[in-house]
């Protein structure tokens, strides 16, 4: 039985630029660089205590960036106005926080353009 998930994965431009981007921006830990039998390079990053990890890696030849997109993954927090004001802080491209019924979320948008929800789930 499949019990989570381990690592989705996001074609980046440029890895050393993503890498410093979730870990020295977002504070997100590095959990493995490494070179591959085929000479690629693998990186994951993770927040904090997240069981599932973020795959920086180069796309394959031929691959076109469209100039945003959704990220393949949400985002959790557990104080929206507090993470909007601390990455806004920090330089990073941000929304206003948007209240629902549901939470309040926010986006980011990373070097690539990928555009994550980070959400403050109201439970």
């Amino acid at each position: 039985m499949i019990s989570h998930i381990n690592c989705v994965v996001l074609y980046v431009r440029d890895q050393q630029r993503s890498l410093e981007f979730y870990v020295d921006t977002l504070g997100w830990e590095l959990r493995t660089d490494a070179w591959m039998a085929d000479g690629t390079r693998w990186i994951d990053v993770a927040p904090p205590h997240a069981r599932t990890r973020v795959a920086l890696i180069a796309p394959p030849g031929g691959y076109v960036f469209p100039d945003t997109a959704a990220a393949p993954c949400t985002l959790t927090t557990e104080d929206a106005q507090a993470t909007f004001h601390d990455l806004k802080g920090r330089g990073v491209e941000v929304t206003e926080p948007v209240v629902e019924a549901w939470a309040t979320y926010l986006t980011v948008t990373d070097p690539d353009g990928y555009v994550y929800v980070v959400g403050e789930n109201h439970d």
